[in-house]
């Protein structure tokens, strides 16, 4: 009888250049920014729901920054708001957490409804025809 054999996982895929990762992580934020998620209910029940909320309105995901220290900016519409919105975030040189394609649509979703951030709650900062929201804190 033979000893099975241990298979041992394959390597991580190589670490893209940081402007070719800054690209893909646009990329994956603008198609969880404009496309529905799958809610679910605790007994159960599934339903579709908007990325963030039905009060938010994706315009475009854009590079900002330069090639070192790239961001992403989000711009978007805020129903009841006239104008349009931006939030900017950095992506990590290191490649942050393994999850390049889902930490921004996340951090857009706690900044715009959390408690103690929002629209109303923002620093306003306009430039180039968007008002840059951020919060201030630590």
């Amino acid at each position: 009888m033979s000893t099975p054999e241990v298979l041992s996982p394959p390597p991580p895929p190589p670490a893209l250049p940081l402007p070719q990762r800054a690209r893909a992580v646009r990329d994956a934020v603008e198609r969880a920014l404009s496309e529905p998620r799958q809610a679910y209910g605790r007994f159960g029940d599934r339903w579709e729901a908007p990325p963030v909320s039905e009060e938010f309105q994706l315009e475009h995901v854009e590079l900002l920054g330069t090639a070192d220290a790239p961001r992403i900016g989000v711009v978007f519409r805020w129903a009841g708001e006239d104008g349009l919105f931006g939030l900017s975030y950095p992506v990590p040189a290191d490649g942050g957490d393994g999850a390049p394609d889902a930490y921004i649509s996340v951090y857009v979703e706690e900044d715009l409804l959390a408690s103690g951030h929002g629209i109303g709650n923002a620093v306003r900062e306009p430039a180039g025809g968007v008002t840059w929201l951020r919060w201030p804190g630590p």
